[in-house]
């Protein structure tokens, strides 16, 4: 298992964050295309492996303790731990919140 002293990111999930970003290319910089000139396939969330080993869906990270988005408009953001890497985006809405998606792991 991981430690906590690997601790790379702390994360947050919020389903209003999910929510906001739409299947049809959401892109925080205002462009759908990628780097390598194709349409960006959005992602809705993203699946890290927390310190003790889980996988665990987020749609936040940071170096920071504190949270990189605005909790006024994300305000069911809520801290879902340490870690040390990311695994893979969630391109579709499963319809799971986080709670199920960690138990369904």
């Amino acid at each position: 298992m991981p430690q906590d002293e690997n601790a790379l990111f702390n994360g947050w999930f919020s389903q209003k964050q999910k929510n906001s970003r739409s299947a049809e290319g959401y892109n925080p910089f205002g462009s759908k295309i990628n780097l390598y000139g194709k349409v960006a396939a959005p992602a809705l969330s993203s699946i890290y492996l927390s310190v003790d080993g889980k996988e665990v869906e987020v749609t936040c990270v940071s170096k920071s303790n504190k949270p990189p988005v605005n909790t006024t408009y994300f305000d069911d953001l809520e801290y879902k731990g340490k870690f040390v890497k990311f695994i893979r985006s969630v391109k579709g809405n499963s319809h799971k919140s986080s709670a199920n998606f960690a138990e369904s792991v």
